[in-house]
């Protein structure tokens, strides 16, 4: 082999090193993507969460004193927002488990 076709040769390895590198990158940013994605939950037909964002979860059950009322789970985002989640698994339009939704929350 030629020193011209050796220095050829090296340079190929070099780019193709270079090109694998840049696919691996490429490959674990779509991978950190794809588990930020996995990590909404949906609280609402118009509202997701991620896991990280909850700060507290705390449930209000119907007493006594306001048995006409659903339980709700009250979500607190690291930045203040509330969600309220009620309890309604029988509802035609849009039916909320509000214990599945906790389970997912806890379940990271």
């Amino acid at each position: 082999m030629s020193w011209n076709a050796a220095r050829i040769l090296m340079a190929g390895i070099r780019v193709v090193k270079e090109y694998a590198d840049e696919i691996a990158e490429r490959v674990s940013r779509l991978e950190a993507m794809d588990r930020s994605r996995r990590a909404l939950v949906q609280i609402g037909p118009d509202a997701h969460i991620a896991h990280d964002m909850v700060a507290s979860l705390e449930w209000r059950r119907p007493t006594y004193a306001n048995a006409a009322g659903a339980s709700v789970l009250i979500i607190t985002l690291k930045d203040g927002r509330v969600f309220k989640v009620e309890h309604r698994p029988n509802n035609s339009l849009f039916p909320q488990d509000a214990y599945a939704i906790e389970r997912e929350l806890l379940d990271e």
